[in-house]
């Protein structure tokens, strides 16, 4: 079905009759009553198949396949950041005008989460990651070839919206394809192949701000982008759809039959292939919905359909979540995109590093987020996440407030340094952010959660660059770096403030199932409580 199928066949996946058959009538011959015998313990539920698996091939390959996506993404970010002055005079705008590149992005980047988050939960994950990138690659082709400013952000909003869909299918499809004991790694793991991206970026933009005229090479980096991205598409299209979203569907013999592939291609099959009652029991549930006639007048109906989106219902159902992924998200967007434009718009002219020389400030940078990137992986799975996060974000408070001692030096290089650090605590904070964040929300409503939380911190990202420039050219005689870094500061202070009563009153994802994190609270607070019984016990 998919390129790296095996050779291996997997059990025949049931007819609806059949799997009724076997669930329901299982006393009305001897042979029935040996087969009920054989499997004295229930069936599992598809979620609890791909969760008893063993990490295998399909699962490396699922990775590097998301892993390249998310990479990818990341070039396209950052291109536009190292040669931002090269536009700016190209273009022949001013800084606060180059900013607006920024506003833009994050504009199409809100409308392409929340529309994307949306569709992914309604029509499925891989229709979402596939069209995603064709709307990347032809945008992206056509933003290079732009005539003027306004040309250029025009088309640099639809690209956005390509990309930010992305974040909400690759988190949601990584989530639920990975099994609970390794989904934290692995969902950071994904999430650090962002430095690859970008130190692919810096590597490309050095040759070409150096030895190209500024109306080329933004262009051909760009058009690298684009050539890329289809390399990543081809892979895509030889990725399933995540058998979990189809559960929430009422598809259940196309779920049921893709976890029999991937169970044969682990080299895993299961011998009890039978549909768990919950299945069956969620499958009803979705066909009735379907099914059910709305004899409303209109406006009831119109109304009823729009507090059915799944985005509103996102927020309905699950408020506090919602909030705790929104003020994450937004809190890191803020210093990534200021922090990025601030450096080269203000900062590194104010201690005259030639525009020439920006990418490689950019490239050694990414280079140190690497492997704090892959330290975060490591712990991912090891320490408590309700702990992890807000002392990620108070070591990206610590990173920002070196740059200032570093700025007032004068020194290049002690800047370049005091960057590096706040870059390694930044990448802790948001890395580690996505995947906490992703897998607190349903199955059927987690695309959306995710898009919620993007859209907040595209907000962020859109306003944080003028308002970072505005500060550092308008107060403290013109040169206010300690204002400016104090504003970024206050923002990742906002993910530590909700990291607060999220301990109290949130979710830890570490070791749990997706199903066990998509209760309501008081669910949540039964299963907290049966989990202090059970090891107050083992004590």
């Amino acid at each position: 079905m998919w390129f790296f199928k095996s050779k291996a066949s997997p059990p025949p996946a049931s007819s609806e009759s059949d799997v009724h058959k076997e669930n329901v009538d299982t006393t009305k011959s001897s042979d029935d009553s040996v087969k009920t015998s054989e499997f004295s313990d229930p069936p599992l539920t598809v979620a609890q198949r791909l969760d008893q698996l063993k990490w295998s091939r399909w699962h490396t390959q699922v990775t590097f396949i998301l892993g390249t996506g998310w990479a990818l993404d990341a070039f396209e970010t950052s291109i536009v950041s190292g040669v931002m002055s090269l536009l700016k005079h190209h273009f022949g705008v001013t800084s606060k005008d180059a900013t607006n590149i920024t506003m833009v992005w994050m504009a199409g980047a809100m409308v392409g989460a929340l529309g994307f988050g949306s569709f992914a939960d309604r029509f499925g994950r891989k229709k979402s990651f596939i069209g995603t990138l064709c709307m990347y690659s032809l945008f992206t082709v056509i933003t290079a070839a732009s005539a003027n400013f306004p040309m250029f952000l025009a088309f640099r909003f639809f690209t956005a919206i390509g990309v930010a869909a992305e974040y909400t299918a690759v988190n949601s499809t990584i989530s639920e394809f990975i099994p609970a004991r390794y989904r934290g790694t692995v969902n950071t793991f994904v999430m650090s192949t962002w430095a690859v991206g970008a130190l692919l970026s810096s590597a490309i933009q050095i040759p070409l701000v150096n030895h190209t005229s500024d109306n080329v090479g933004w262009r051909v980096g760009m058009a690298i982008g684009a050539l890329a991205a289809l390399f990543v598409l081809w892979a895509r299209t030889k990725l399933p759809e995540s058998p979990r979203w189809l559960i929430t569907q009422g598809r259940y013999e196309e779920a049921i039959k893709l976890v029999s592939e991937i169970e044969a291609i682990a080299k895993q099959p299961l011998t009890d292939t039978r549909v768990s009652v919950e299945d069956l029991a969620l499958a009803d549930a979705v066909q009735a919905k379907k099914t059910f006639v709305d004899n409303r007048p209109f406006l009831q109906r119109v109304g009823s359909k729009i507090k059915n989106l799944t985005v509103i219902q996102c927020v309905i159902r699950y408020p506090f979540r919602c909030a705790f992924a929104a003020i994450l998200n937004l809190s890191q967007a803020f210093g990534d995109y200021g922090m990025s434009n601030f450096l080269s718009l203000a900062l590194l002219p104010m201690v005259n590093i030639p525009d020439k020389r920006m990418p490689f400030f950019y490239a050694m940078a990414n280079l140190t987020t690497l492997p704090a990137g892959l330290l975060c992986a490591y712990l991912m799975d090891k320490v408590n996440r309700k702990i992890f996060i807000p002392c990620n974000y108070i070591l990206a408070i610590i990173g920002c407030a070196t740059l200032l001692p570093a700025a007032n030096s004068g020194s290049g290089n002690n800047v370049l340094g005091a960057y590096c650090f706040y870059q390694v605590g930044y990448t802790f904070a948001w890395i580690t952010a996505y995947p906490t964040f992703t897998e607190i929300f349903p199955t059927e409503l987690r695309a959306s959660g995710v898009g919620i939380a993007v859209a907040f911190g595209r907000i962020a990202g859109a306003v944080a660059p003028r308002i970072l420039v505005t500060v550092f050219e308008n107060t403290g005689g013109g040169q206010n770096v300690g204002g400016a870094l104090g504003v970024t500061c206050g923002f990742f202070g906002l993910g530590v403030l909700i990291s607060i009563p999220w301990y109290f009153f949130g979710v830890e994802g570490r070791g749990r199932t997706l199903e066990e994190m998509a209760g309501t609270a008081a669910e949540q607070k039964e299963i907290m409580k049966r989990e202090a019984a059970e090891k107050a016990t083992k004590a």
